[in-house]
């Protein structure tokens, strides 16, 4: 089909392209929520520690590069982000 091989071109096209209006931003860019309101939710929904370390653990196997812009989107310095990281690949 014709029409939808452009479709999938162009969607293709828009999931590199820019932001186009003033002001935009992306996850990358903007702290949503803080590392210390992360983890409050985290437990506030009884999440264990061991759960949060499999959680990460699994973050880093499947998803690494996400995994290093979610951290860094929590606001995380980049040594804390390189010891988290380093930790999730050897459990």
């Amino acid at each position: 089909m014709p029409g939808l091989s452009r479709l999938r071109v162009h969607s293709r096209d828009w999931s590199d392209a820019q932001p186009w209006w003033p002001g935009a931003y992306s996850i990358h860019t903007v702290k949503i929520i803080t590392k210390e309101q992360f983890v409050s939710l985290l437990d506030g929904a009884g999440v264990t520690d061991e759960q949060k370390r499999r959680f990460h653990a699994l973050f880093e196997q499947r998803h690494p590069d996400g995994h290093q812009r979610f951290l860094e989107a929590l606001g995380l310095e980049p040594g804390e982000i390189a010891a988290i990281r380093e930790k999730s690949r050897s459990a």
